[in-house]
Protein backbone atom coordinates (compact mmCIF):
# COMPACT_ATOMS: atom_id res chain seq x y z
CA UNK A 1 0.00 0.00 0.00
CA UNK A 2 0.81 3.66 0.00
CA UNK A 3 0.43 4.23 3.73
CA UNK A 4 1.45 2.87 7.08
CA UNK A 5 -0.39 3.17 10.38
CA UNK A 6 1.56 3.56 13.64
CA UNK A 7 0.61 4.11 17.27
CA UNK A 8 1.75 7.14 19.26
CA UNK A 9 1.76 6.11 22.93
CA UNK A 10 2.40 9.63 24.21
CA UNK A 11 -0.61 11.12 22.38
CA UNK A 12 -2.91 8.04 22.63
CA UNK A 13 -3.42 8.06 18.87
CA UNK A 14 -3.17 5.95 15.74
CA UNK A 15 -1.47 7.82 12.90
CA UNK A 16 -1.79 7.27 9.15
CA UNK A 17 1.49 8.20 7.44
CA UNK A 18 2.38 8.61 3.78
CA UNK A 19 5.51 7.16 2.18
CA UNK A 20 7.51 10.23 3.26
CA UNK A 21 6.40 9.94 6.89
CA UNK A 22 3.98 12.88 6.80
CA UNK A 23 0.91 12.48 9.02
CA UNK A 24 -2.22 12.19 6.88
CA UNK A 25 -4.70 11.31 9.62
CA UNK A 26 -4.84 11.12 13.41
CA UNK A 27 -7.31 8.82 15.19
CA UNK A 28 -7.80 9.08 18.96
CA UNK A 29 -7.79 5.63 20.56
CA UNK A 30 -7.44 4.42 24.15
CA UNK A 31 -4.71 5.11 26.68
CA UNK A 32 -1.25 3.74 25.86
CA UNK A 33 -1.89 2.17 22.42
CA UNK A 34 0.56 -0.63 21.75
CA UNK A 35 1.08 -3.13 18.89
CA UNK A 36 -1.80 -3.21 16.37
CA UNK A 37 -2.71 -5.58 13.55
CA UNK A 38 -4.55 -5.17 10.24
CA UNK A 39 -7.28 -7.68 9.33
CA UNK A 40 -7.68 -6.60 5.70
CA UNK A 41 -10.30 -3.96 6.55
CA UNK A 42 -9.71 -2.79 10.11
CA UNK A 43 -6.82 -2.02 12.41
CA UNK A 44 -7.07 -3.58 15.88
CA UNK A 45 -5.31 -1.34 18.42
CA UNK A 46 -4.64 -2.75 21.92
CA UNK A 47 -4.80 0.06 24.50
CA UNK A 48 -2.79 -1.19 27.47
CA UNK A 49 -3.71 1.34 30.14
CA UNK A 50 -7.38 1.76 29.27
CA UNK A 51 -8.05 -1.98 29.06
CA UNK A 52 -9.60 -1.87 25.62
CA UNK A 53 -9.03 -2.65 21.96
CA UNK A 54 -10.06 0.00 19.41
CA UNK A 55 -11.08 -1.31 15.99
CA UNK A 56 -10.43 1.36 13.35
CA UNK A 57 -11.64 1.16 9.73
CA UNK A 58 -8.52 1.68 7.62
CA UNK A 59 -10.38 3.20 4.67
CA UNK A 60 -11.59 6.27 6.58
CA UNK A 61 -10.13 6.10 10.13
CA UNK A 62 -13.47 5.78 11.87
CA UNK A 63 -13.74 3.66 15.00
CA UNK A 64 -16.10 0.78 14.20
CA UNK A 65 -15.92 -0.90 17.58
CA UNK A 66 -14.27 -1.06 20.98
CA UNK A 67 -13.71 -4.22 22.97
CA UNK A 68 -13.61 -3.71 26.71
CA UNK A 69 -12.93 -4.52 29.39
CA UNK A 70 -9.89 -6.54 28.43
CA UNK A 71 -7.04 -6.81 30.93
CA UNK A 72 -3.92 -4.91 29.76
CA UNK A 73 -3.99 -5.80 26.03
CA UNK A 74 -0.57 -5.39 24.44
CA UNK A 75 -0.29 -6.89 20.96
CA UNK A 76 -2.56 -8.22 18.22
CA UNK A 77 -2.13 -10.57 15.25
CA UNK A 78 -4.45 -11.70 12.44
CA UNK A 79 -4.44 -15.22 10.93
CA UNK A 80 -6.81 -14.60 8.01
CA UNK A 81 -9.96 -15.15 10.08
CA UNK A 82 -9.26 -14.47 13.76
CA UNK A 83 -7.42 -11.88 15.83
CA UNK A 84 -5.41 -12.94 18.88
CA UNK A 85 -4.72 -10.35 21.59
CA UNK A 86 -1.97 -10.83 24.18
CA UNK A 87 -2.71 -9.53 27.66
CA UNK A 88 -0.03 -8.62 30.15
CA UNK A 89 -0.19 -9.98 33.66
CA UNK A 90 -0.48 -6.94 35.94
CA UNK A 91 0.97 -8.77 38.93
CA UNK A 92 1.69 -12.25 40.21
CA UNK A 93 -1.91 -12.79 41.32
CA UNK A 94 -3.51 -12.58 37.86
CA UNK A 95 -1.90 -14.63 35.08
CA UNK A 96 -1.24 -13.26 31.63
CA UNK A 97 -3.54 -14.56 28.94
CA UNK A 98 -4.40 -14.48 25.26
CA UNK A 99 -7.87 -13.83 23.86
CA UNK A 100 -9.22 -14.79 20.46
CA UNK A 101 -11.83 -12.88 18.42
CA UNK A 102 -13.48 -13.41 15.03
CA UNK A 103 -12.35 -10.49 12.87
CA UNK A 104 -15.45 -10.31 10.67
CA UNK A 105 -17.87 -9.43 13.48
CA UNK A 106 -15.62 -8.78 16.54
CA UNK A 107 -17.07 -11.80 18.36
CA UNK A 108 -15.15 -13.10 21.37
CA UNK A 109 -14.26 -16.77 20.78
CA UNK A 110 -12.13 -17.91 23.71
CA UNK A 111 -9.29 -17.03 26.10
CA UNK A 112 -6.45 -19.00 27.66
CA UNK A 113 -4.44 -18.22 30.77
CA UNK A 114 -0.85 -18.55 29.65
CA UNK A 115 0.61 -19.75 32.95
CA UNK A 116 0.10 -20.36 36.61
CA UNK A 117 -0.40 -17.03 38.38
CA UNK A 118 2.44 -17.46 40.85
CA UNK A 119 6.25 -17.65 40.43
CA UNK A 120 8.29 -19.45 39.27
CA UNK A 121 5.80 -20.26 36.50
CA UNK A 122 4.84 -16.60 36.04
CA UNK A 123 5.02 -15.80 32.35
CA UNK A 124 3.92 -12.63 30.57
CA UNK A 125 2.76 -12.86 26.95
CA UNK A 126 4.14 -10.04 24.81
CA UNK A 127 4.49 -9.96 21.06
CA UNK A 128 2.37 -12.07 18.73
CA UNK A 129 2.35 -12.85 15.02
CA UNK A 130 0.68 -15.37 12.72
CA UNK A 131 1.90 -17.42 9.81
CA UNK A 132 -1.69 -17.92 8.63
CA UNK A 133 -1.93 -21.30 10.36
CA UNK A 134 -0.69 -20.71 13.92
CA UNK A 135 -0.28 -17.79 16.26
CA UNK A 136 3.21 -17.41 17.77
CA UNK A 137 3.45 -15.64 21.13
CA UNK A 138 6.62 -14.43 22.84
CA UNK A 139 7.00 -14.38 26.62
CA UNK A 140 9.02 -11.41 27.83
CA UNK A 141 10.07 -12.71 31.22
CA UNK A 142 11.31 -16.16 30.13
CA UNK A 143 12.45 -15.61 26.54
CA UNK A 144 10.19 -18.45 25.37
CA UNK A 145 7.82 -18.66 22.42
CA UNK A 146 4.58 -20.61 22.20
CA UNK A 147 2.31 -21.71 19.38
CA UNK A 148 -1.45 -21.35 19.73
Amino acid sequence: GRNIWVTDEAANTLLKLDSDGAILQTVEVGVLPAFPTFDGSNIWVPNVASGSVSIVRASDGSIVGTISPINRPEAAAFDGERVLITQQAPDTIIPGQVSLFRASDLTFLTAWATVSPTPPDFNTPGGVCSDGVNFWVTFSDTGEIARF
